[in-house]
């Protein structure tokens, strides 16, 4: 007669052999599954691809849970004489620099001369981030023998787990006072200027690109300042022209899903109601529009909580209308009713948030005691 210990659980070994298939799948189904590129998030509402665009409070706009979809295209129009949106491009440039992609800039050279750095973490959150590491490594560690009681199933889940806490981030900070440096494993930045011969900037170059490499990895086109005088010539403003090659990047994005394109355009020299403005409105899947505060506004002017440190980010310099939205528009979702953004340009970042009046308070509370003893006096019968 046998004996056996009351810890040890009574097993079936016919079961335990069906079962083994089942681990032994899901083992080969972990191994098999490819993860996403760097830089490259699956998005949780459309189940789509996705790139940071540098700035987490414009990902955030997007509404697709992850950045700006692989495959689509966003417009930035700026209304006045600056260029705000030149910030927006080239933290858009930086974080592809980063994660490794591929950025076509169709400019000059000098205008990606000085792209902003990753901004430096507090001493603090090193610390404390170097201890979670070491604690992660022990954990994976562990995990990988199995604690008791845990199935092979549980085994593989842990173990993923903590392999995606080892992923580069997918948005970064930048810190438009530093300067960028490309990492080595980082292909170099292809410059593609307008020519004088040509009203536009040749494509041949994008296209050979995204057929001699893979298709999972993204590759960022930038197109600053947009049939601005100072980089193009007057023929291409000629709406023909210019229909044809809007056509030919919307033409590479549907024959190449990983190139995602973003470009600013001049409201000052080509208004809303410009034929041009119209046709890039709707050749393009997303259009965001920057409005400035007038010269002459002063941010200081609002009254603001006097526990406010003051700082540039703080103080609004424009609003932020959403015209368009990629994937949304197209699935008759829209933007629906969205409130007020503003956005503000510092020193060091550009950021984007929502439009919120701070409350009226009086400078001298006897004034306002006052006002309140006249209304009521005039209450009274």
């Amino acid at each position: 007669m046998s004996f056996r210990k009351r810890s040890v659980p009574l097993t079936n070994s016919a079961k335990s052999e069906s079962s083994s298939p089942d681990v032994a799948s899901l083992e080969a189904a972990s191994s098999t599954k490819q993860a996403p590129p760097p830089g490259v998030r699956i998005s949780p509402s459309f189940s789509l691809p996705t790139v940071s665009t540098g700035l987490a409070s414009l990902d955030s706009l997007l509404r697709l849970g992850a950045g700006l979809a692989l495959g689509t295209s966003l417009v930035i129009e700026e209304d006045g004489t600056t260029d705000y949106t030149g910030t927006i491009l080239k933290c858009f440039a930086s974080q592809g620099v980063i994660h490794g992609h591929k950025v076509f800039i169709l400019a000059a050279e000098p205008w990606g001369a000085n792209l902003p750095g990753v901004a430096e973490e507090k001493v603090g959150k090193k610390v404390v981030s170097k201890e979670n590491e070491e604690k992660m490594k022990i954990a994976w560690r562990y995990e990988r023998l199995g604690a008791h009681g845990t199935s092979n199933r549980d085994r593989i889940g842990l173990s993923s787990q903590s392999l995606g806490d080892n992923i580069t981030p997918f948005s970064h900070t930048f810190d438009l006072s530093r300067s960028l440096v490309r990492p080595a494993t980082s292909p170099m930045i292809t410059y593609l200027p307008p020519t004088p011969r040509a009203p536009f900037p040749d494509l041949k170059a994008v296209a050979a690109y995204l057929t001699e490499n893979p298709s999972s990895q993204p590759v960022r086109l930038i197109i600053p300042s947009l049939l601005s005088p100072l980089f193009y010539s007057p023929d291409s403003s000629d709406p023909k022209a210019f229909i044809s090659f809007l056509q030919s990047i919307r033409q590479l994005q549907q024959k190449h899903a990983n190139l995602v394109a973003i470009l600013s355009w001049p409201l000052a020299l080509y208004p809303t109601h410009h034929t041009l403005t119209w046709w890039l409105e709707r050749l393009c899947d997303g259009v965001i529009r920057l409005e400035p505060f007038p010269h002459d506004f002063s941010a200081e002017a609002i009254p603001q909580n006097t526990n406010s440190k003051g700082r540039d980010e703080d103080k609004m310099q424009g609003f932020l209308r959403v015209r368009k939205l990629p994937i949304l528009t197209e699935r008759g979702m829209g933007t629906g009713v969205m409130e007020d953004m503003v956005w503000a340009l510092g020193r060091k970042r550009f950021v984007i948030r929502p439009f919120n009046l701070p409350p009226v308070e009086f400078e001298n509370g006897g004034e306002s005691k006052e006002e309140e003893k006249v209304k009521a006096k005039e209450l009274e019968f």
